[in-house]
């Protein structure tokens, strides 16, 4: 009897850390990916945010520091489903799959996608869940909506089930052809070979 058995083993990843920095001491140090990523997205927010509401005020500090800290915090952490991503690498794949639906990369996206490929924004977007999240009061069951239906007792049905089954039965005759080509297509096999 063979044994079979699982390998709970996870990629090995060498990322290099910043151990000092300026001349302090940092300890074990923070991996230099996530320095360089929270740097690009500091300057990237903070610029934005001058621009639209001027210099950080004390009260207004926690806007200019808390999104992208967040954004640091937990985008730079490995994804629970593919060890090998970071976060913030699959909400990009996400936000592009909900954005321009699902494109066929073929000869490094040089093909053309075909309009099957696409998928409809319905879909993408999950409209339907969307509004029963948003209105539940307003979700009828489909069984439900039948209109004034009721039973023997006066009280409201659902719709009918409609089955559509269809008995074939087959003769002996029948068998005996289907048996008969499948002996001579084994048999022209045979010769082939």
């Amino acid at each position: 009897m063979a044994r079979q058995g699982m390998t709970l083993t996870k990629h090995m990843a060498i990322e290099p850390r910043q151990h000092d920095l300026w001349g302090i001491d940092l300890g074990e140090g923070p991996k230099r990916f996530d320095i360089a990523f929270g740097a690009a997205v500091f300057v990237v927010w903070g610029a934005l945010m001058i621009l639209c509401f001027g210099a950080p005020q004390p009260a207004s500090l926690m806007l200019y520091i808390l999104p992208p800290g967040l954004l640091l915090k937990f985008g730079t952490t490995e994804n629970k489903v593919q060890e090998r991503r970071k976060n913030i690498t699959q909400w990009i794949i996400r936000l592009r799959f909900a954005l321009v639906s699902h494109r066929p990369i073929v000869n490094l996206g040089r093909k053309e996608a075909s309009t099957v490929s696409y998928l409809p924004v319905s879909y993408r977007f999950q409209t339907q869940a969307l509004k029963h999240l948003l209105f539940p009061w307003q979700k009828v069951p489909e069984w439900h909506d039948v209109g004034d239906a009721t039973d023997r007792r006066g009280l409201p049905v659902g719709s009918p089930i409609v089955l559509r089954q269809k008995g074939r039965l087959y003769g002996n005759d029948y068998m005996g052809q289907l048996l008969t080509k499948a002996q001579a297509k084994a048999g022209r096999k045979g010769r082939q070979e």
